[in-house]
């Protein structure tokens, strides 16, 4: 654990809601002689559940070691006083949205430019791009901006049904939106670049698939992306047959 003292009690109110911190600690001298007999005012969220388990567990353990090295038993150096605030609460859809989003921005950069660029080799066209003066990086960019852009709509589009329609929650408003964006723009760019090598490889169109699911399905399990809708699936459904 870390301990931090330099930010105000606002920014670690704010932190502790998010679940960023453990506990926000607040320690009261009322000791006026050399055995010391502090208050502690700890303050947890139920967003961080976890982490206040392993906080609880090493402040009990300190209190103790200094109650045997003050104290005979039953004294103590130290009265914890605890306070629970609540956390953000999370949707299904925050869980679900992410993955889809990312399952979409994959499938469709592996899958789009391993085809086009297969498609533009096999019928020529690539090589008559090659023999104009344009050079051969600004045809690859130009390319994957045109298809990166389209997929940056797609990606507005998901977000927004996935924010008006089913309340997902942007934590910070707009730059959430904007963050969300560049971090789509930043996958879309990885993804192309698999779906430059299935073209490069592929000898036959039929053969693209094949590869590109090599290429997708493992990222895919890796990532929790269908376990997490499972499991979301199945809350719902047990949350169903429990109201019957």
């Amino acid at each position: 654990m870390q301990l931090v003292t330099d930010n105000s009690p606002a920014e670690m109110q704010q932190e502790l809601e998010k679940g960023h911190l453990a506990a926000i600690i607040r320690i009261t001298s009322r000791s006026g002689g050399l055995i010391p007999d502090d208050a502690v005012e700890v303050k947890t969220s139920s967003a961080a559940a976890q982490d206040n388990a392993v906080f609880q567990s090493v402040l009990s353990e300190t209190i103790a070691h200094l109650n045997d090295r003050f104290y005979q038993r039953p004294g103590t150096v130290a009265t914890v006083t605890s306070e629970v605030v609540p956390g953000r609460q999370y949707k299904t859809i925050d869980f679900i949205l992410p993955g889809q989003l990312g399952f979409a921005l994959l499938s469709a950069a592996v899958f789009g430019t391993a085809f086009l660029f297969f498609s533009l080799r096999q019928t020529l066209v690539l090589k008559r791009f090659f023999a104009t003066p344009v050079h051969r990086g600004y045809i690859i960019v130009g390319e994957g901006l045109s298809r990166m852009i389209f997929q940056l709509f797609g990606s507005v589009v998901i977000i927004g049904i996935g924010y008006f329609a089913f309340g997902f929650t942007l934590i910070n408003g707009f730059a959430t939106f904007l963050e969300m964006l560049l971090v789509c723009a930043f996958g879309l760019i990885v993804f192309m670049g698999f779906g430059f090598v299935v073209s490069g490889i592929a000898k036959t169109e039929s053969t693209i698939p094949f590869l590109a699911n090599i290429v997708t399905l493992p990222q895919f399990l890796l990532a929790g992306t269908f376990s997490l809708s499972m499991r979301s699936l199945y809350g719902y459904s047990q949350f169903a047959a429990s109201c019957r």
